[in-house]
């Protein structure tokens, strides 16, 4: 009994259209227990394996081996980056030994990235309870892959016609920019599966509960307002462990790889296109744990104004719940660290610090040599390996 008043706790009423439940309506499967259409789809355009256990027991249909393949295919692609990356570009083979580590570890990342989105599948899929929240995670896993068509489709026209340069065969270029706009696909569907369950943790996490804890902050019970307190905070916290601190550490981790990787060639090139990658890269990273910064906002801005504003409580217990209610209040955390708004602002300025100095002279580059009737300023091309 304690268990299920636990979990029903963070069902939330998320979505408040009607039409927009009747559109979604023939969307969701017929069983509950099976995760929402349009999240299926986003996995498998992610790479992400099927659930493969049920029960304690190895499934052996056609379905799962079937939606196994992709995934099996991404991981044995990655394996050979990370492994002999020489096997699938010559220009690989001849990359400095520095950059071959720096490419391994980042495609280890984004292996592990894959494996722990797949190892956690099922317990978010089970986390999902009632028809309401169903409902709202097939609307955001919808739209997150209309976004990721989307973003892979203009990072090939408007990126690459537009700034990246272009090979000279038309056969190549178009193979080129197919490869291109899938890569692009797959990392987008990535981040739409992270940022989904930032969503539903962060939304969940005080939706439900909000009326009520408003109505008990502006009243005179300490005692269950405690309580119910660290109950949200436990299950914030049994949550976050369960289904997201792994896969966003990960996407973190990987991001900021690529970040640097980026961040060398706009400072060795300075083109509109690296500069804008360099930009893209620094907002995707910080996406996630921006969406995560919502439990603060609620609990420790919007709740704590509150309770500081009571004037019916009594003014013994209201100070020592002020004194300690950083402590017991409901935050989003990684591995102990809590998800603040303050130090994902200080990591955003951190990134942006680096790099708009550079920003700013080419910038100042270009804008003289458009006043004197010359052309984009750019240095001499570098050697560009990926990493992924």
């Amino acid at each position: 009994m304690a268990a299920k008043k636990e979990s029903s706790l963070l069902q939330a009423p998320l979505i408040k259209s009607e039409s927009e439940v009747m559109e979604l309506a023939t969307g969701l499967r017929r069983t509950s227990k099976e995760e929402p259409c349009w999240l299926n789809r986003l996995y498998m355009l992610g790479f992400v394996y099927p659930v493969l256990a049920k029960y304690g027991m190895l499934k052996h249909d056609r379905k799962t081996c079937v939606f196994s393949m992709l995934p099996c295919i991404l991981s044995l692609y990655l394996l050979i980056r990370i492994i002999a990356p020489e096997l699938l570009s010559n220009d690989n083979a001849n990359a400095p030994t520095v950059f071959k580590v720096w490419a391994a570890v980042a495609n280890s990342l984004l292996l592990l990235l894959q494996l722990s989105l797949s190892y956690t599948r099922k317990p978010f899929s089970d986390a999902i309870l009632g028809d309401v929240n169903r409902l709202y995670i097939n609307t955001v896993a919808k739209r997150g892959l209309a976004l990721s068509f989307l973003g892979g489709l203009i990072h090939v026209v408007c990126y690459q016609f537009m700034f990246g340069s272009m090979v000279k065969s038309t056969g190549t270029a178009i193979l080129k920019l197919t490869l291109d706009m899938f890569h692009h696909i797959l990392l987008y569907c990535l981040l739409a599966l992270v940022v989904i369950r930032s969503l539903f943790l962060a939304r969940t996490s005080f939706a439900q509960v909000k009326v009520p804890l408003i109505e008990q902050m502006r009243g005179t019970e300490v005692e269950g307002l405690q309580i119910k307190l660290l109950e949200i905070n436990k299950l914030v916290m049994k949550a976050s462990v369960s289904y997201l601190q792994v896969p966003l550490s990960l996407f973190f981790g990987f991001g900021m790889l690529r970040l640097i990787n980026k961040g060398i060639i706009f400072y060795k090139n300075l083109t509109v296109y690296n500069m804008v990658e360099v930009l893209r890269i620094s907002i995707i990273i910080v996406s996630p744990l921006w969406v995560l910064t919502r439990v603060e906002k609620f609990y420790l801005l919007t709740l704590r104004d509150i309770l500081h504003r009571n004037a019916v409580m009594p003014l013994t217990p209201q100070t020592n719940l002020l004194a300690k209610y950083d402590t017991i209040a409901p935050r989003a955390s990684i591995f102990g660290i809590y998800i603040t708004r303050g130090r994902v602002a200080s990591i955003m300025v951190t990134l942006l610090g680096s790099i708009l100095p550079k920003i700013a002279m080419y910038l100042y580059n270009n804008l003289g040599n458009l006043a004197n009737g010359r052309g984009e300023n750019r240095t001499a091309a570098v050697p560009y390996y990926s990493i992924m």
